[in-house]
């Protein structure tokens, strides 16, 4: 259940008189699933722009530029109504875990053909959130397969993913998963 306050910020009387989205709500499915589609629609959009050459800060202008335009198109009757990023659009190259934007103030970024690269981004229609995220590695394509210690790397990734979404049960403790998820990784370690 969301809550929504009446007021930007309240007091604990005003809190009491506030709004409760529930997903019995058709109106609060309807702008999930329009903030999803925005999300998925921009994500695509900052992907197939993923190239060599390509500058890490334009990728992450245009992705919100993106969603600032397609949000912009709707619900332009209710005026009170906030819509647009939830999540600016971070391009991580690398080692870079998340959530990179760079300064204007620092030298470009430019993305290489190999590198690993993990795009976030979101939306949200009155103050319902969608985001997503994805990796894909520069310059790889159906004819260019990536290999080696980056394909490695992406299959662990993806069998560690498959291995925790799968463990997420009442019964099971964050350290089982944990655990599952280190046996996944030696897996795919190299000795030395």
């Amino acid at each position: 259940m969301v809550r929504k306050h009446s007021e930007s910020s309240c007091s604990s009387e005003d809190c009491q008189d506030h709004e409760e989205y529930t997903l019995s709500d058709d109106a609060v499915v309807t702008k999930y699933q329009v903030a999803a589609e925005i999300t998925n629609v921009v994500l695509k959009e900052v992907i197939a722009n993923v190239k060599d050459g390509a500058a890490v800060g334009d990728l992450c202008d245009l992705g919100d530029k993106l969603i600032l335009e397609k949000t912009g198109k709707l619900y332009k009757k209710d005026k009170n109504m906030t819509k647009g990023i939830a999540m600016p659009t971070c391009i991580s190259v690398d080692n870079c875990i998340c959530h990179f934007t760079p300064l204007r103030s620092e030298a470009p970024v430019i993305l290489k053909d190999g590198q690993v690269v993990k795009i976030d981004l979101g939306t949200h229609i009155d103050g319902l959130i969608a985001t997503a995220a994805h990796t894909v590695v520069v310059g790889a394509s159906k004819d260019n397969k990536v290999t080696g210690k980056i394909a490695d790397l992406l299959c662990g990734t993806y069998d560690a993913l498959e291995i925790a979404i799968r463990s997420l049960r009442p019964e099971t403790f964050n350290y089982d998963i944990t655990n599952r998820i280190d046996q996944v990784a030696a897996e795919y370690v190299l000795p030395l």
